[in-house]
Order: C-alpha cells, then structure tokens, then sequence
C-alpha cells in the first residue's frame, strides 16, 4: 500500500462528510416555513397643537413641526407652521402620516413614535425639543399601536390607552438647553384596510378614501 494512501481516503472521507452536511443544512433551511406577519397599514394625524409657555423669545409663536416613526418605517416630518394654537390635521399638506407594517405573528403591537420641535435657526441655537409626555425627563410619545383592540398605549408616559390629546409636564433644559418646554398636542391613530390598487407612501394618506376603510378604536 502506498505510505499515503490511508491518509488520502480519510481526507477524502472527511470532505464528502462535510459535503453532505452542507447539503443538509441547505436543505434545512429551504424547507424551513417563512415566520408569519400580518400586513398592517396604519395612519397618523397629529389634530391639535396648543402653545402653553413660548419657547421663543423674538416676541413670534413657536414655529412648530412635527417627527414621526411608525414601525420600522422612516423618520417623517412636515414644515414648520408659526402659531400657538391650531389643528395641522386640516392644512393643505395636513400632518397625517401613513405607514405599511409587517406585525409578527408572535406579537400585536406596532412602535410609535411622535415628537414634536420648535424651528430656530442657526443664530438661535438650533431646534428646540419640545415636551409632549406627561413622564418626567422624558419629551416624546414612545406609542405602542395594538393591532388585537385597534388603540394605543404607553405606560412609560402616563397616558391612558387612546388617549388623543396629550400635554408635556414641562422638563426645562432637557436634554439640552431650551429644550424640555411643555406643549399640548392631539394624536389619533387609525389602521387602514389596505388598497390594493392605490398607491400608499410613507408620508401620505392614500389615494382613494373611499376604498380604505377606517378601523375605528374599539
């Protein structure tokens, strides 16, 4: 027998073991079901902004806009508007954000984030961060939308499941100077059926109201 011949047949043993093996695994993972989700369109319309102190100081309004997450969706926002007390839901480019969601089926709840700013520009500072949660040191809404009753939450900020107008408790300086200073906003969240033969963006309502139905809040 050649001196190398034992070695070669266990190397080449070796390599079809761990041929077959990939090819196990391969298969395994093909053969795996796909984690199942629910599709999910939900729509957000902030209807209702009140100015309780000023957070600028040139004698104007705050210059407000709003910032919003839904899902894992993108970061949207909306121009600012200079004034103390108004309902942006019924501006021309109304503050209403709709997003498509996938809610794995292991959990209800979509994350929700609303926040609201004061434009200033750069002689003034930058942007200031205004208080919308009742939760000390805390400015914004962390929203939990559940899909199983079709209303919101949020423990952390002391706010009653669908609760539609919410005032900050007013966190001066927080988390940074000029920021933290309480404001008054009006939220409603609604999950749409979905429309097949509309188009639906991140920072629109969808095209056809009619053929989107409204799941109103049980």
């Amino acid at each position: 027998m050649h001196p190398h011949s034992g070695g070669t047949v266990r190397a080449r043993a070796l390599a079809v073991l761990a041929a077959l093996l990939l090819v196990t695994a391969a298969l395994a993972a093909v053969a795996a079901p796909a984690k199942a989700a629910t599709d999910v369109r939900l729509k957000l319309s902030i209807t209702w902004i009140q100015q309780g102190e000023n957070p600028d100081d040139d004698g104007g309004d705050g210059d407000y806009f709003p910032e919003i997450r839904i899902g894992d969706g993108p970061l949207l926002r909306k121009p600012y508007v200079q004034d103390d007390v108004f309902d942006p839901s019924n501006f021309p480019d109304p503050w209403v954000f709709t997003q498509d969601v996938q809610v794995p089926d292991d959990r209800t709840t979509v994350p929700v984030l609303v926040r609201l700013w004061d434009y200033d520009d750069g002689t003034n500072f930058g942007d200031d961060h205004m208080d919308i949660s009742p939760q000390n040191q805390d400015d914004d809404l962390d929203l939990q939308y559940d899909i199983g009753t079709d209303t919101w939450t949020a423990p952390g900020d002391l706010i009653t499941p669908g609760q539609e107008r919410i005032t900050g408790d007013g966190d001066p300086n927080f988390p940074d100077t000029n920021d933290g200073v309480a404001i008054t906003v009006g939220i409603k969240i609604e999950r749409l059926t979905r429309c097949p033969t509309s188009t639906v963006t991140a920072s629109t309502t969808s095209s056809s109201g009619s053929a989107c139905a409204t799941r109103t809040a049980r």
